[in-house]
């Protein structure tokens, strides 16, 4: 028989109010599959910058690059469109991201890029701590297309503290933005569970298929 559940729905964070200050945070990982660092960087006036280094590991050799930059501005001259820029280092054939990088734009200035997604999750955090909502959702392009993307807030966290655990979940190009409230015990590869102490994300553990849980750590 057909299921008879009902889907709840997530609705959009509202971001009219969302003015990140310029800081940059630095993550490490080093476990047997890869040893390397994640840092980003909010700066003034709505700009952002973000970093991967891959040093060494078992899997490492998989990974197509040695190390990876992204960066991302508004430009509000004419028609205001976001100018989201790659470059890669150390780049293996056949991986189109290269020392001349690669360009992306579109005009939904709401749309965000991967690397502004850390700072909207303290946003959401700041509004949960005050009443909002356990679970927000937003969009952001990913390179190929626009993805849906959930995060929900774990109970038992300490919001007013700024202590908590939350899980993002980007979905399937055929799902809309669904509470996943009922489903945080069960992750599916390639959820993200991240934990915040005193209002900013402490590290975040990747659930990857075959390697299993990679673990990343600030510092």
């Amino acid at each position: 028989m057909p299921s008879t559940e009902t889907v709840k729905t997530v609705g959009p964070i509202n971001l009219s109010h969302y003015r990140p200050t310029p800081q940059s945070r630095r993550f490490s990982i080093s476990t047997f599959a890869v040893t390397g660092q994640v840092s980003w960087e909010a700066k003034a006036g709505g700009a952002f910058g973000a970093r991967v280094d891959v040093l060494k590991g078992a899997f490492a050799k998989m990974i197509p690059f040695t190390s990876l930059e992204a960066a991302v501005h508004i430009e509000s001259e004419g028609t205001p469109e976001k100018i989201y820029r790659l470059k890669a280092e150390g780049a293996k054939p056949g991986f189109k991201i290269g020392s001349g990088g690669q360009e992306q734009t579109w005009n939904d200035v709401s749309v965000l890029s991967p690397i502004e997604i850390p700072w909207v999750a303290e946003y959401a955090l700041q509004r949960w701590s005050v009443g909002g909502e356990q679970e927000i959702s937003f969009a952001f392009e990913d390179g190929q297309r626009r993805r849906e993307t959930v995060l929900c807030f774990l109970e038992g966290s300490d919001a007013g503290a700024g202590d908590a655990m939350a899980i993002l979940r980007v979905m399937k190009p055929d799902e809309s933005p669904r509470s996943i409230a009922g489903d945080v015990k069960n992750p599916r590869p390639g959820d993200v569970l991240v934990t915040f102490r005193e209002s900013k994300i402490a590290g975040f553990t990747v659930f990857v298929p075959l390697i299993g849980k990679l673990q990343f750590v600030a510092h």
